[in-house]
């Protein structure tokens, strides 16, 4: 499964420790946290959901037991 595609015209800037999502075109400016900077950096590259937990676990396999309950959640 392929993670939905970044908007176009939308950018990260980070700026010491904060993030910000900029769309470029409508001239909108959205601060959000080091995760999900890196969530949409994931979709712009066309990661797939795996290669998204992966990178998000900092490369560990999540256990197949916390894959179960993230599917049960609705999360997955």
């Amino acid at each position: 499964m392929v993670l939905p595609r970044a908007a176009a015209g939308v950018i990260v800037q980070q700026q010491q420790d904060a993030f910000f999502l900029m769309d470029t075109e409508g001239g909108e400016v959205f601060r959000v946290n080091e995760t999900a900077a890196r969530i949409f950096e994931l979709c712009r590259s066309g990661s797939t959901l795996d290669d998204a937990v992966q990178a998000l676990a900092g490369g560990r396999a999540l256990r197949r037991r916390g894959m179960k309950s993230l599917r049960t959640c609705g999360v997955l």
